[in-house]
């Protein structure tokens, strides 16, 4: 049987930690792999029944982790089953929640959080958690982005006063981001922070931000959702709770900052990789008063000129 040499799966990919990560609650519950569709369908009636229920779009993450794993090892996938569809489908409609619109920090939220991010760390996870807002803060990327950051994608790392260059590989759609988040030296140095907590690091290779126990001792790779959780726990620290709030508000943040400061979408878009205008427009840009009153007066302004004249 000749090698498959491009089958690849998942790799070491923010959705294969995603995943992973799933696949081992389905595990700590008492689920078994392979598993059955009667098994998948127990899981499915448990996590949304109990005192804390699941999410149904985690709930569907749950049940996609387990139809790949299935699949990849050539397994009867038992989330195929009518019953685990019908199951599913059930506690969507069943749920009640109310979507939020994550919105961006205000100028004065920002300050809070880059004041907090550049005070002195006293362990090697405050500085991680400082480092991943300084990374947000700096690109502008979505938590799987973050979670994504490796060692081999970064240049200017280790150079004491140089900006750092971040390649992404692959982001959406297979396309690679290219991102610079520049030393300034000043007090809100972002790359002075990533530098920091990086040089304490044992590492040079993988995954950059990780696990850290009691002991300041490196763990796995950190996954989108514990990402998430830290940029609430920053928030909280800081004194900003607000249910709208999330590391998402970062990216929206990014977006309406560079707006305000008159730099091009064309800009915006490579810093944060995004691939279509219309969604940084559509979705990330908010309505600002400062920019927009300030365009009308200019346009005023040269209607005045010229009547002047």
């Amino acid at each position: 049987m000749i090698e498959n040499i491009f089958l690849q799966g998942l790799g070491q990919t923010a959705k294969a930690k995603t995943y992973n990560s799933a696949i081992r609650q389905y595990q700590k519950w008492g689920g078994l792999l392979p598993s059955t569709s009667g098994k998948v369908e127990q899981y499915l009636v448990y996590q949304a029944t109990k005192n804390t229920p699941m999410a149904s779009t985690s709930l569907s993450l749950h049940v996609a982790a387990l139809r790949y794993w299935h699949t990849w090892h050539n397994f009867n996938d038992p989330t195929q089953s009518i019953r685990v569809r019908e199951t599913l489908s059930g506690i969507r409609s069943k749920e009640k929640r109310i979507p939020l619109s994550k919105r961006p920090l205000s100028i004065q939220e920002a300050v809070k959080v880059m004041n907090y991010v550049v005070s002195p760390s006293s362990s090697i996870k405050e500085k991680r958690d400082k480092a991943i807002i300084a990374a947000f803060i700096g690109t502008g990327y979505r938590r799987s982005m973050i979670a994504d950051i490796a060692f081999e994608m970064i240049a200017g790392l280790h150079e004491n006063t140089t900006d750092i260059a971040i390649n992404l590989p692959k982001h959406k759609g297979g396309k690679p981001v290219y991102s610079v988040i520049p030393f300034s030296g000043n007090q809100y140095c972002l790359a002075g922070v990533i530098k920091n907590y990086a040089n304490e690091l044992p590492l040079k290779s993988g995954f950059l931000f990780r696990g850290v126990n009691k002991k300041d001792v490196l763990m796995n790779a950190l996954t989108p959702t514990s990402i998430n959780r830290i940029a609430k726990q920053v928030f909280e620290r800081v004194g900003i709770s607000d249910e709208k709030l999330s590391s998402h508000s970062m990216r929206k943040t990014l977006v309406n900052l560079l707006f305000e400061q008159k730099q091009s979408l064309e800009v915006i878009m490579k810093q944060g990789g995004w691939s279509k205008g219309d969604t940084v427009r559509g979705a990330y840009l908010d309505s600002n008063h400062k920019v927009q009153a300030g365009a009308i007066s200019d346009m005023l302004d040269s209607l005045l000129a010229v009547s002047s004249s």
